[in-house]
């Protein structure tokens, strides 16, 4: 049985920006983590991910062969990530830039990193999910932990855009993109409860550079 699962990722187009599109990813084998995949970008667009279970001479895991067609164009290669492959196919079909910074001003920066820096978790909470949805268009769950880790702070896509409980191989590769990350556990991102940590992400999130602090959840 094929499923399906869409990811809405697109961005709002300013006046004189172009629209990045909205892929719609069909796991044709029935499993959204053992392929092949169709991602269908519009336009024409279409690309095919497969996992390449023969070759092992490169490297020891998974690697991830794809092909982009479309019209007058077409691309080929591979990926040892899926999560990486799918944004990267992404970049060339949209032919746009994907994650453009918020362009904040040094006082607006400054005043987001001192309210998670000096605020509790739910103020950490309120400055991330706000700041996540500037940067990419859409919404994120954003959660404080209960009882010991009630200080943590989670981050993932919105139940309505997960798939048996874990964010879409695309949700996870934009939010990896946005925290500055190489990969994201499907699951969700947790951010550890100390200032330095919080001021890192919302740094990360407005397009600054940031060191790696977040972890698997």
């Amino acid at each position: 049985m094929t499923s399906k699962a869409e990811a809405m990722t697109a961005r709002p187009a300013k006046p004189d920006e172009p629209r990045l599109p909205k892929p719609i990813v069909r796991a044709t084998s029935g499993s959204l983590s053992e392929g092949p995949w169709t991602i269908e970008f519009g336009s024409g667009i279409t690309a095919r991910v497969r996992i390449n279970r023969e070759d092992r001479s490169i490297y020891p895991s998974k690697r991830y062969d794809w092909k982009l067609r479309g019209v007058g164009m077409s691309a080929h290669g591979h990926c040892f990530s899926w999560s990486s492959t799918y944004l990267q196919l992404w970049c060339r079909a949209s032919k746009a830039r994907p994650l453009p910074g918020l362009e904040l001003s040094t006082f607006e920066l400054r005043r987001q990193v001192e309210r998670v820096e000096r605020g509790d978790a739910k103020e950490t909470v309120s400055v991330l999910r706000e700041l996540l949805r500037r940067r990419t268009g859409f919404a994120w769950s954003v959660r404080r932990g209960r009882g010991s880790s009630s200080e943590f702070v989670t981050v993932a896509a919105v139940p309505s855009r997960r798939v048996r409980g874990a964010m879409t191989p695309h949700d996870a590769a934009l939010l990896a993109g946005v925290l500055g990350e190489d990969l994201v556990n499907p699951r969700g991102v947790r951010v550890e409860p100390d200032g330095a940590a919080r001021a890192s992400v919302v740094r990360a999130i407005a397009g600054s550079p940031a060191t790696s602090i977040t972890r698997s959840a």
